[in-house]
């Protein structure tokens, strides 16, 4: 008997206006699953197990979220731009990504 999916979902904020126009591309398992507009949600049926997720637009992106779903569990990620000053010229870092993703509630 097979397990029973685990489900993914991945919601990105209405705010700030920063990228109001743009979409986030989201990633699992470096596996392109959909975008994101602002104020939306992404939800996708994932295998049981360890699993990988990250947020992008164009070359930036956010640190990978490492998680291990169980069998029918739901797992939910918000994505949002990072709060670094230096997002607005260009200069992000390693440290400090340019979109933040994170488990809801974390």
């Amino acid at each position: 008997m097979e397990s029973p999916a685990a489900r993914l979902v991945v919601t990105r904020t209405s705010s700030p206006a920063r990228d109001i126009w743009r979409r986030y591309r989201i990633e699992v398992d470096g596996e392109r699953i959909g975008t994101l507009k602002r104020g939306r949600s992404l939800r996708v049926e994932i295998s049981p197990g360890p699993h990988t997720v990250q947020a992008l637009i164009d070359f930036e992106g956010s640190h990978p979220v490492e998680f291990d779903a169980a069998p029918g569990e739901e797992i939910c990620l918000v994505v949002e731009p990072g709060d670094h000053p230096m997002h607005t010229f260009g200069a992000a870092t390693a440290r400090d990504p340019y979109l933040l993703l994170r488990l809801k509630g974390a």
